[in-house]
């Protein structure tokens, strides 16, 4: 097996990577440490010295594995190198097989970000003293258009963007608590939250964030962030650092939910605002039912006069759809709706 057919296998696995991918993800891995297992992965006396260097030791292949062999994409939690295809060569695969677990054991650091549309070089040629003409072949591989950044602002800029994304997403799905986001969701439906509707569907995508990291065992939680931090966006992605993300942070952290809401509003609603309902949830309706039942004063709140709503059904012969409505169950059933 010649080299250019390991070549053109490396880039057709290349281009089934990318196929279906939005982002590319790069691995904190040493770059000499990652071109130097290259080289000392053939089997023995495979890489034998040529001229001065070893036969693989080439400066165009040396470029491409530094700057392209830590490239990695992240789908459901699971990583795939540039190194994970089947060489179908005894000289070959060993070194696949070693960048990739190379590559595997080392973290995530950031979004590929770059301005190139390709790495590596094709072929060049070289005329040796006696006139013939020999052509060498590299890693080489291009990049579709959607990989290639044409932004005026630096690549340590966008990867700073994208790394700070992902910071906040990991923070926001760590610390915020689903009941938090439950409790805030339930406030917009009532209609006792200023603002609230606009972010419905930030938190409800959010809360679907939730339920599946909730699910992913630990070691693979770091790669679920990175993946979803990119695909959730700004908006869902530093949910945190918003209005919203600070209500949510309060009551993730056990402050009154009518002070929360308090401190909510003095940010995002007008000095003359007036709430139109009371704060509370059908959670607290429950705890405090049954908080009262436990100290029992469940009787005591239906100690006083009667009035039409304390007529059942059953103790009249007839009654209008209007104080039909009024004939219900206990006064929590009534506050839950």
């Amino acid at each position: 097996m010649e080299f250019v057919e390991l070549r053109d296998k490396l880039r057709r696995h290349i281009f089934n990577m990318l196929s279906g991918a939005d982002h590319l993800f790069v691995v904190r891995a040493d770059k000499d440490a990652l071109y130097n297992l290259y080289l000392d992965s053939f089997p023995a006396g495979v890489n034998a010295i040529f001229r001065e260097r070893r036969e693989f030791d080439c400066s165009a292949c040396r470029r491409f594995i530094k700057a392209f062999g830590s490239v990695v994409k992240i789908e459901n939690q699971t990583i795939t190198t540039i190194w994970d295809f089947d060489a179908g060569n005894a000289k070959y695969q060993p070194v696949l097989d070693a960048l990739s677990v190379f590559v595997r054991a080392a973290p995530v650091s950031d979004v590929f970000v770059t301005d190139q549309a390709a790495f590596g070089l094709d072929k060049n040629t070289e005329t040796t003293e006696s006139g013939k003409t020999l052509t060498w072949h590299h890693f080489y591989c291009e990049l579709p258009r959607k990989f290639v950044t044409r932004s005026a602002k630096t690549l340590d800029t966008i990867r700073g963007h994208f790394r700070d994304t992902r910071n906040v997403f990991k923070r926001s799905l760590d610390e915020l608590t689903e009941d938090s986001v439950a409790a805030v969701l339930e406030l917009t439906a009532q209609g006792s939250l200023y603002k609230g509707d606009e972010w419905v569907p930030a938190l409800r995508k959010f809360q679907e964030y939730q339920k599946s990291y909730a699910k992913i065992e630990a070691g693979r939680r770091e790669n679920y962030v990175w993946e979803k931090s990119v695909a959730a966006g700004e908006v869902i992605g530093r949910i945190r650092n918003h209005s919203i993300g600070v209500l949510l942070s309060d009551i993730s952290a056990g402050a009154d939910l009518d002070e929360a809401v308090r401190k909510y509003e003095a940010v995002v609603a007008p000095a003359n605002y007036k709430r139109p309902k009371a704060i509370y949830t059908k959670k607290m309706i429950g705890a405090a039912q049954k908080e009262i039942e436990i100290l029992g004063y469940a009787d005591s709140l239906e100690r006083r006069f009667a009035a039409l709503d304390d007529i059942t059904v059953n103790s009249i012969l007839f009654s209008n759809k209007d104080a039909a409505k009024r004939i219900a169950g206990s006064v929590f059933d009534q506050m839950a709706e």
